[in-house]
């Protein structure tokens, strides 16, 4: 499938954060990041002010846009590792097959390879024969010789189907994922881990309005979920429209 891997330098996978720390000289760099703030997934509390469940929002746009400059500046400006223009040779973007891990894997290379990086024509390249055929009166937006405006540089986002997804997409590529999640729960860990929680289940069913019976630890992990997203909105807590 990526018939380059052999001289790749520089790859970025969508899934977990992971920070190597290398003293030897640099030969290759495995970048892995998880999606940038998001809208929450559960509906535990009134999310209704949210967009829709799970969409990148602008600050975790931001928040990876940030990550590829600073990128940049590590891999290219200072360690000259990358050339100052996409190669596709040297360079692989691997996401999961969601529109939260996309769109954050657009937002960093945009900050790797920014605007003003990408393709230009040669200079005696007819312009008109850089369009699509059957539109010779096509306008041009004053491109002159930028490929795209403001050379902009498309850099493709490799994904596979969940199911085939043995890399990133665990709990449906992986086919001893939801054994290993069942173990986890029902190991005695687990179950101490629990028992420390037990006292906040009936606080947060009565902030919820919801019976003593209807929360337990995954109903606690779904309202943290809400929570923190809140939190990195800069939004009023959802449990307080309650």
């Amino acid at each position: 499938m990526y018939p380059h891997l052999g001289c790749l330098r520089f790859l970025v996978v969508f899934a977990a954060i992971l920070h190597p720390f290398v003293t030897a000289e640099l030969k290759f760099v495995i970048q892995f990041n998880r999606h940038g703030a998001r809208a929450p997934l559960h509906k535990f509390f009134d999310i209704s002010g949210w967009k829709e469940k799970g969409v990148l929002t602008a600050r975790g746009m931001r928040q990876l846009y940030l990550l590829g400059a600073e990128l940049r500046k590590r891999y290219i400006t200072d360690k000259h590792f990358l050339p100052e223009t996409y190669d596709p040779n040297l360079v692989l973007i691997r996401s999961t097959a969601f529109n939260r891990t996309l769109q954050s894997a657009q937002s960093l290379v945009l900050g790797l390879y920014p605007l003003g990086t990408g393709e230009l024509l040669t200079d005696d390249y007819p312009q008109k024969k850089a369009v699509p055929p059957g539109y010779d009166t096509y306008d041009l937006l004053d491109l002159k010789l930028e490929a795209l405006p403001s050379r902009y540089q498309p850099i493709p986002i490799h994904v596979k189907l969940p199911e085939e997804d043995e890399l990133l997409t665990f709990e449906e590529g992986c086919p001893s994922s939801k054994r290993w999640k069942q173990q986890a729960f029902k190991s005695e860990r687990f179950k101490t881990m629990e028992k420390e929680f037990l006292d906040n289940y009936p606080k947060l069913a009565a902030v919820a309005n919801k019976s003593a019976d209807a929360v337990g630890s995954k109903q606690c992990f779904q309202a943290m979920d809400t929570l923190l997203c809140d939190q990195f909105e800069g939004r009023e807590l959802s449990l307080i429209h309650i």
